[in-house]
């Protein structure tokens, strides 16, 4: 999904109206992912959701362990040189203390989480690898542990980017691009829609309870209508974070209200706080989400 949406943002920018006018292909790009979210509704209340129940379980393994890879090796890129150009004994890592760094806080999150289930193995690695990574940077000023995220541009409330698009438009400019847009909305629904029901029967898989794939399907098209109208990104569920939820004791709706309400307060009260989390614990996080 990202990856579509991605082509699309950077196909708008390169045409006509939208090129040298930023806030205009946010605009367009928002109506997409609304357009995408009634389309993932409709495909709910049409009955396509109810295909859950053909999903063979050979499919969810394939799904849910490419999946993982996909976030492990997406995570070691950074590090690994397939071209050999360092020096030394190891010459394809390319940040070997940040490495280093990196698969020992995994482990012991890894760790922690086979050692007991009091506690989120995942919160603990994140504040053991802040206060880690600043200790470290304290004593070491000149060790090679990577960066902190650094400040992000948080804004709340956000602005609505359609409007934009409605009042700049004229009703010909409009028709040049709605197919466009319609297309690439197609692909995010049924992307989006396909995912979201793999994840939606590994989660049966893991619990023993059916979920409603109807009625969560229909959820997340007007959730995506409203991340759109709001300046989001379509998003679908994610089989990581769902197995990894679950497995931290994250299992009633509590979880994701949770989640959200986690995601607003970093985003609307200490932004410059979420900047200070280093790269590198964000990395071992992922790590322990792929394992």
């Amino acid at each position: 999904l990202a990856l579509v949406q991605a082509t699309l943002a950077i196909q708008l920018v390169s045409r006509e109206p939208f090129a040298g006018n930023f806030d205009l292909a946010v605009g367009a790009l928002a109506a997409s992912i609304c357009l995408a979210g009634i389309f993932q509704a409709l495909l709910a209340v049409t009955g396509v959701a109810r295909i859950i129940r053909y999903t063979p379980h050979t499919v969810l393994a394939g799904f849910a362990n490419g999946a993982a890879l996909a976030i492990i090796v997406s995570q070691l890129k950074p590090y690994i040189d397939l071209k050999f150009a360092q020096s030394g004994i190891l010459p394809f890592i390319i940040k070997p203390t940040e490495l280093l760094f990196v698969i020992f806080l995994a482990a012991f999150i890894i760790g922690l989480g086979k050692v007991t289930k009091r506690i989120s193995a995942p919160l603990a690695g994140l504040f053991v690898g802040i206060a880690l990574f600043y200790g470290i940077a304290f004593v070491i000023p000149n060790a090679e542990i990577g960066r902190a995220i650094g400040n992000l541009p948080f804004g709340f409330p956000p602005p609505i980017p359609i409007r934009e698009l409605v009042g700049s438009m004229s009703g010909a400019q409009v028709a040049t691009v709605i197919s466009d847009l319609a297309l690439v909305s197609v692909a995010i629904a049924v992307l989006g829609t396909i995912e979201s029901l793999l994840v939606f029967r590994s989660a049966q898989n893991m619990s023993g309870i059916e979920p409603p794939p109807v009625r969560s399907l229909l959820a997340q098209g007007l959730g995506n209508v409203a991340s759109g109208a709001m300046g989001g990104l379509a998003i679908s569920a994610s089989p990581a974070q769902t197995r990894s939820s679950y497995y931290n004791g994250g299992r009633t709706r509590l979880a994701p209200l949770t989640v959200s309400i986690a995601v607003l307060a970093l985003a609307a009260l200490p932004p410059s706080l979420f900047g200070m989390i280093p790269v590198a614990v964000m990395t071992a996080l992922l790590f322990q989400t792929g394992y």
